[in-house]
């Protein structure tokens, strides 16, 4: 099952890469928005999980999102 997850983690990150490519022609500025967005929705989750007290919010973190999937895959 974890090939499910490197296939789930690697077509994220591509299409997310592909997506934020259109905006520039740098790739080093591509790179370094598509950290920022990790880091960034990475913060905002762990700070309404926070708040909140459950992890009901994943869809705001790209990593938490990718791993809510992975275990919905595993039942």
């Amino acid at each position: 099952m974890l090939g499910g997850l490197a296939a789930l983690i690697v077509l994220a990150a591509a299409s997310s890469m592909l997506a934020l490519s259109s905006l520039s022609n740098s790739s080093r500025f591509v790179a370094v928005l598509y950290a920022g967005l990790v880091l960034f929705t990475r913060a905002m989750f762990e700070a309404t999980r926070g708040i909140v007290g459950t992890s009901e919010a994943s869809w705001v973190s790209v990593t938490a999102s990718r791993l809510r999937a992975f275990l919905a895959m595993l039942g």
